[in-house]
Order: structure tokens, then C-alpha cells, then sequence
């Protein structure tokens, strides 16, 4: 016969297994992530200087041959 106590241990298992699942999903989702490239410390750090013409204001990467376009105005 169907008990209090089986009805109860059923639920408790289910329960178990969903939190499996789920965790097992969120670990799947942090490696897809880190393997894309947003989430890994290593990929992430890389930064380039920004330098705002004077000319013209708009941004290029400092160290560089300086704004093109003004550079192409000026030929």
C-alpha cells in the first residue's frame, strides 16, 4: 500500500535528483562561458589606451600612426 512514508522518501528523492540536475546545468553553462572567453582571467585582462584627437575628436589606439581620419583630410 501507498504510505505517508513512501510518498514523503519519493519526494525527497525527486528533489535530490532536480538539485543534481540543476547543478550539473550550471556547471555546463560556467565552461561554455570560460571557453568562450568571458569568464576566463587570462583572455580578459588584454586592454588598449584610447587617445581622443585633438582635430576632430574622435578615439584611436594611443601609440599608433594617430587618427586616420584626419590624416586622410590632410592628404
Amino acid at each position: 500500500m501507498i504510505s505517508i512514508g513512501k510518498i514523503l522518501g519519493l519526494a525527497v528523492i525527486l528533489f535530490v535528483v532536480w538539485q543534481v540536475f540543476r547543478f550539473l546545468e550550471t556547471q555546463k553553462k560556467i565552461r561554455e562561458s570560460q571557453s568562450a572567453g568571458r569568464g576566463s582571467d587570462e583572455q580578459g585582462a588584454a586592454s588598449v589606451e584610447m587617445v581622443e584627437c585633438d582635430k576632430c575628436g574622435k578615439w584611436y589606439q594611443a601609440g599608433g600612426e594617430g587618427c586616420k581620419q584626419c590624416a586622410q583630410d590632410d592628404s
